[in-house]
């Protein structure tokens, strides 16, 4: 099951036009969503985590660059409770990295 919500956000944040676009560096999909860690840092964000909710709605968490010596991420900013169709566009205003060409 956490697969196919990995692949349903991946797809609905623009699927291989996103993945063209955005330097992602891993997807690691979880229970109920993905993470991805891009290449590099783009507005103080290096990581995101999209979690399907029990609303059938997305909460997205923003966080900066890893610290190794402590294991910690810095959380930059959040989005709770947001539709499909705002994915794409919550990414690009907090990144500021375009999904699509």
């Amino acid at each position: 099951m956490s697969n196919e919500i990995a692949k349903t956000i991946l797809a609905q944040m623009g699927g291989n036009k996103f993945l063209a676009m955005v330097p992602i560096k891993i997807i690691l999909a979880k229970p109920n969503g993905v993470i991805f860690h891009l290449k590099g840092v783009f507005n103080k964000v290096s990581v995101i985590d999209v979690t399907l909710n029990s609303m059938d709605l997305y909460d997205v968490k923003y966080f900066g660059s890893f610290n190794r010596k402590t294991l910690d991420r810095k959380l930059i900013t959040q989005s709770d409770g947001i539709y499909f169709d705002m994915l794409q566009s919550d990414f690009t205003s907090t990144t500021g990295l375009s999904t699509y060409l």
